[in-house]
Formats: C-alpha cells, sequence, structure tokens
C-alpha cells in the first residue's frame, strides 16, 4: 500500500517534471505549471482541484526536496502519513545543501524509529531541523502565527473568503466541506462548488 502511494505520487512529479521542461525552469512557470497539472490530475483522478495540488505538492517534495526519504516511501518503509509529516516539518528549511542533509540523515533515523504517532514522528523531525537551520522553525512559527480568516462583502449579495489555516484543520474543513456537499439529492441543480460554499 505504501508503495503504491509513492508510485503514484513519483508518477505525478515526473508528469510535472515534464509539463515544466514543456515550459521554462523559471518559478513563474513552475507556478503556472502546478496549477495547470492540478487541473490535469483533478480530471484523472476524479478529485477537487485542491486535493490534487495537494497530491503534486508531495509529489515535488519527493522528487526535488527530499529524494532520499522519498526512497524509502517507494520502498514501502514509510507511509503517507509520515512522509506527509516530515515534508511539513522541512517545508521551510531553504538552503538546499542544509535540507539535503537533514534527508539523508533523515531517511538512516526513520526506519529505525519505532511507530510513532503523528505528532512524536513531528516532534522528533523538528528537533532535527532546529539543530541545523533554527531560521526555518522560526520561519514556521511566525508563518503559523500570520494565520487569519478575512471577508470583503462585493457586488450583487456575494462576498469574497480568504484564509490562512493550520494544515490539519484545513484538511478538516475541506473533508467536512465536502461531506456535506455530498448529502444533497442527486437532482440537486448546484455545482459541487456551489455546495461546498453553500455548506461553509
Amino acid at each position: 500500500e505504501n508503495r503504491a502511494v509513492a508510485a503514484q505520487l513519483d508518477v505525478i512529479g515526473e508528469l510535472f517534471g515534464y509539463r515544466l521542461s514543456r515550459c521554462s525552469e523559471d518559478e513563474d512557470w513552475a507556478l503556472d505549471t502546478m496549477a495547470a497539472v492540478a487541473v490535469e490530475l483533478g480530471a484523472a483522478l476524479r478529485i477537487s482541484q485542491g486535493a490534487a495540488e495537494t497530491k503534486l505538492t508531495y509529489a515535488r517534495a519527493m522528487r526535488e526536496r527530499l529524494p532520499k526519504v522519498g526512497e524509502l516511501f517507494k520502498a514501502g518503509d514509510i507511509d503517507y502519513r509520515a512522509f506527509q509529516t516530515i515534508v511539513f516539518h522541512t517545508d521551510l528549511i531553504i538552503d538546499l545543501d542544509v535540507l539535503a542533509g537533514v534527508d539523508a540523515e533523515l531517511s538512516v533515523k526513520v526506519p529505525v524509529w519505532p511507530a510513532l504517532s503523528k505528532g512524536r514522528l513531528g516532534a522528533k523531525v523538528a528537533a532535527v531541523v532546529a539543530r541545523v537551520d533554527a531560521d526555518a522553525v522560526r520561519r514556521r512559527k511566525e508563518r503559523q502565527a500570520d494565520r487569519q480568516v478575512s471577508i470583503w462583502e462585493g457586488l450583487d449579495g456575494v462576498s469574497h473568503l480568504e484564509g490562512t489555516l493550520l494544515t490539519p484543520d484545513a484538511h478538516a474543513l475541506q473533508a467536512r466541506l465536502s461531506a456535506l456537499a455530498a448529502t444533497v439529492c442527486e437532482h440537486d441543480p448546484r455545482t459541487r462548488e456551489q455546495r461546498c460554499a453553500d455548506a461553509l
């Protein structure tokens, strides 16, 4: 099961690399390519664009940021939850040499750690990151402290909502909205996106 999930992310990463190579290595193109590939994935896998973007984010992390930990995942030695936790706690490391060192260290340590809860695994990974890159820990705390939700009243009785949430809260919200949107009659004329907005 672990190998199957990793294999899917591996193929998604290859697709992104191929699409990006057809454009440019420029970071602006990477952002545009992320959106375009997410649309492709959403259609192919029959999932929302948000869910597709999440898969693509982890696929890129496996391919570009944590290849050694990615190899563990592809071998089935860690599960998707563990990989997500490692990506989350390393995503603010900017220095590529530091990141490579953390990737190498975690690829050795994670397989010998006993089965850990998500919280305990996160704490161990965070300790490795803090030892080599205190700035990454500081940036994470600052980013988390900046979470907020804003609502702007628009025209024609429609308002705009935008926010920054902690990732577990965002996943819980997305799952709840999707579940609520799926409870309506099959003849409901609203689109899925409209039903999610109304559910919120």
